[in-house]
C-alpha cells in the first residue's frame, strides 16, 4: 500500500495549491518538493478559483488568517470541490480565537475536505462547537495517551463518519481514521513541540500524498481488468441497476436482488472501501456512489477493489433515483482530452520558467501491454507519443533535406566543429610563445615580470578569450535548447571546477590540460550518476564533489612538496 502511494506521487508529481501559514510558508513548500510535488503558494481572491482549477489538490491552513483570506479559502474551496479535487484542512488553532473557530465551522459547512489534519484540541473544537487551545498547541487536558487511547478512536471515526473526511489527529500518539477503521501510530517526538511549522508541512504533504492516488483503477492489484469483467467481448453491455437504501450496509441489501446488477448507494455511514464490499458480497456486478451533498466525490482511492467502483454526484445520483426504467449502458469509449490531466506537473520553475515545454496524452490511453490491453495513466503513456512525434518531425525533416540527419541537425552539426577547433585550439595553444608565458605567469607571476612578460596584457587577454569561449558555448546551448534563460549552466559550476581541479589543474594556475579536464569531466559525470542511483539531493551531490576537489588538491600539494624537497637535495 505504501509503495504504491510513493510510486504514485513520485510518477504523477501533482501540482498543489496551498493557502497556508505565512511563518512556514517557504517550509511547506520545500516540503512538497521533497516528497516529489508540486507547490504553488496563491491566496488572493482574484486568482484562487483559477489557480485551483489548474492544480490537483487544495490544502487550506489558517495559520495566520485574515479576512482576506477567509474568502480566498472559500473560493478555492468550492472551486476544487466542482472540480472533484481534494481538500486538506488544517484549522490551526481553532478555538483559540473567535475568528479561527467560526471560520473553521464555515469551512466544514461549505467546503467537502477529504482530510482533516489537526491537534486533538482543534479537532474537539470543530466536533463540540467549543474547546481550548494553548495558541496553536494542543491543550494538556486533550493530550492522547495509552489510557484514553479507545475513546480517542471513537471520538475519531465518528467524527470522521459526521463529515465524510478521514480525520487525522496528530501529537504524540498519530490516530488516523475513517468511519469504519483507524490506526494509531507512535512516532511521536517531544522535539517536535520545539519547532514551528512541522503540522503545517504535515499538512501540504497530506495534500500531496492523497491528489496522487487519483481516480478509481480501472484494474486492481491482482490483475483483474475491470473493463473485461463489464464487458467482456462486448462493445457495449446494458445493465440493471438497484437503489440501495441508507448507507449500503450488509442489512440494507436484505430483500433486494442484486446478483449480475449495478448497486448505487449513497455516501455516508461506512467507507468508500466497505461500500462496494458489500455490493460485491451481495453478487453486484459494480457499484456506483454518489455524493450525500453537492458537488463530486473527491478522491475514491481504497486498497481492496472487489467490483468496479466510480462516483457521482448527489443530482446524478437523484435523477438515478427518480427514472423510471433502472438500466444503465457501460461502452468502451475512447476520447482524447486537450486539458492537462490533474497528475501533471505544470508551473513556474524557480528561474520562474514555465514547464514543461512539450506535453502529450497520458491520461486513460488504452494501449496494449503483455497478454492483452488495457488503460493506464502517466509518463509510460505519454512518452510513446512524444516520441512518435518526434520521429514523425525527424522523418518529415529528412525527406525535405537529405543532408538533415540526426547528427547533422541543429546543435549536434555545431558541436563537431566545436570540438575540431577546441583540439586544434588545444595544439596550438600547448605549442606557442603565449601558452608558455601564460603557465609561468599563472605559477609564478613575480617571475614572468622579470622575465619580461606583460602579465596585465596577457591577463586581460585571457579573460578576453574566456568571454569569448562562454560566448560560443551559450549560443550552442540556445540552438540547442531553442530557449534563453539567464540561469542556464548556474547549477553545473561546481561540478566544472571539480572536473578541471580533478583533472590536475591548480587552483593558482601554472598546470593544466585538456585531456587532464576530459578526466576529470568523466570521473565528476561518474560520482555524480552514481549518487543520483543512490538518491541522493543535489546539495549532498555538491558536497561530494567539492570533498572529492579537495582530497584532489591536498593530493597535489603533497606531491608537489616531495618534488620540492627532491630538487632541493639535488
Amino acid at each position: 500500500m505504501l509503495k504504491t502511494a510513493f510510486e504514485n506521487l513520485r510518477s504523477r508529481s501533482p501540482l498543489i495549491h496551498n493557502i497556508t501559514n505565512y511563518v512556514t510558508v517557504n517550509d511547506c513548500a520545500n516540503m512538497v518538493l521533497a516528497c516529489g510535488a508540486s507547490p504553488i503558494m496563491a491566496d488572493d481572491a482574484a486568482e484562487v478559483e483559477e489557480i485551483t482549477a489548474i492544480c490537483g489538490g487544495l490544502n487550506i491552513n489558517i495559520g495566520t488568517l485574515n479576512s482576506r483570506t477567509v474568502t480566498s479559502m472559500l473560493l478555492a474551496g468550492k472551486k476544487a470541490n466542482q472540480l472533484g479535487h481534494p481538500v486538506v484542512l488544517d484549522p490551526v488553532g481553532a478555538g483559540a480565537s473567535r475568528l479561527r473557530t467560526d471560520t473553521a465551522f464555515r469551512l466544514l459547512r461549505e467546503v467537502q475536505f477529504t482530510v482533516i489534519r489537526g491537534n486533538i484540541s482543534e479537532i474537539k473544537t470543530l466536533a463540540s462547537g467549543a474547546g481550548t487551545t494553548k495558541g496553536v498547541d494542543a491543550d494538556v487536558a486533550d493530550k492522547v495517551t495509552e489510557e484514553n487511547l479507545d475513546s480517542a478512536v471513537a471520538f475519531a471515526k465518528a467524527f470522521a463518519a459526521r463529515t465524510g473526511a478521514v480525520v487525522a489527529i496528530t501529537g504524540a500518539i498519530d490516530i488516523v481514521a475513517d468511519a469504519q477503521k483507524a490506526y494509531c501510530i507512535r512516532n511521536g517526538n517531544a522535539m517536535m513541540s520545539s519547532i514551528t511549522g512541522t503540522g503545517c508541512q504535515l499538512s501540504g504533504l497530506t495534500a500531496a500524498f492523497v491528489t496522487a492516488q487519483g481516480r478509481v483503477p480501472y484494474q486492481d492489484v491482482s490483475g483483474h481488468d475491470f473493463t473485461a469483467l463489464l464487458l467482456g467481448n462486448d462493445s457495449s453491455r446494458t445493465y440493471e441497476y438497484v437503489m440501495v437504501p441508507n448507507t449500503g450496509d450488509t442489512a440494507d441489501y436484505q430483500g433486494l436482488d442484486v446478483t449480475g446488477k449495478i448497486a448505487v448507494v449513497m455516501r455516508g455511514g461506512l467507507s468508500f472501501e466497505q461500500k462496494q464490499l458489500n455490493a460485491a458480497s451481495a453478487g453486484a456486478a459494480g457499484c456506483i456512489i454518489y455524493n450525500n451533498r453537492d458537488g463530486y466525490l473527491l478522491n475514491m482511492a481504497v486498497d481492496n477493489y472487489k467490483i468496479p467502483t466510480v462516483c457521482i454526484s448527489l443530482a446524478n445520483g437523484q435523477m438515478m433515483e427518480a427514472a423510471q426504467e433502472k438500466t444503465l449502458t457501460v461502452s468502451k469509449t475512447e476520447k482524447g482530452s486537450v486539458a492537462m490531466s490533474d497528475f501533471s506537473s505544470w508551473g513556474p520553475l524557480p528561474s520562474l520558467s514555465l514547464k514543461p515545454e512539450i506535453t502529450a496524452p497520458g491520461a486513460g490511453i488504452y494501449a496494449a501491454v503483455p497478454g492483452g490491453y488495457e488503460s493506464m495513466d502517466g509518463t509510460s503513456m505519454a512518452s510513446p507519443h512524444a516520441a512518435g512525434g518526434m520521429a514523425i518531425v525527424q522523418q518529415a525533416l529528412k525527406a525535405r533535406d537529405n543532408s538533415m540527419t540526426a547528427h547533422t541537425f541543429g546543435a549536434n552539426g555545431l558541436w563537431s566543429v566545436s570540438d575540431n577547433g577546441t583540439l586544434s585550439y588545444q595544439w596550438m595553444f600547448r605549442n606557442s610563445k603565449s601558452a608558455r608565458h601564460l603557465l609561468l605567469s599563472g605559477d609564478n607571476q613575480i617571475a614572468a615580470k622579470k622575465r619580461g612578460i606583460n602579465t596585465n596584457r596577457l591577463r586581460v587577454g585571457v579573460m578576453a578569450m574566456s568571454g569569448l569561449m562562454c560566448g560560443i558555448g551559450a549560443a550552442l546551448t540556445l540552438s540547442n535548447l531553442t530557449s534563453a534563460d539567464t540561469t542556464t549552466g548556474s547549477d553545473y559550476a561546481m561540478s566544472v571546477i571539480g572536473a578541471v581541479v580533478i583533472g590536475g589543474t591548480k587552483m593558482g594556475g601554472g598546470a593544466g590540460s585538456m585531456w587532464g579536464s576530459l578526466i576529470g569531466i568523466a570521473l565528476v559525470t561518474v560520482i555524480q550518476n552514481g549518487l543520483v542511483f543512490l538518491g541522493l539531493q543535489s546539495g549532498w551531490r555538491s558536497l561530494f564533489i567539492g570533498v572529492t576537489m579537495l582530497i584532489a588538491i591536498a593530493i597535489d600539494t603533497v606531491v608537489e612538496k616531495r618534488a620540492l624537497r627532491r630538487r632541493g637535495k639535488q
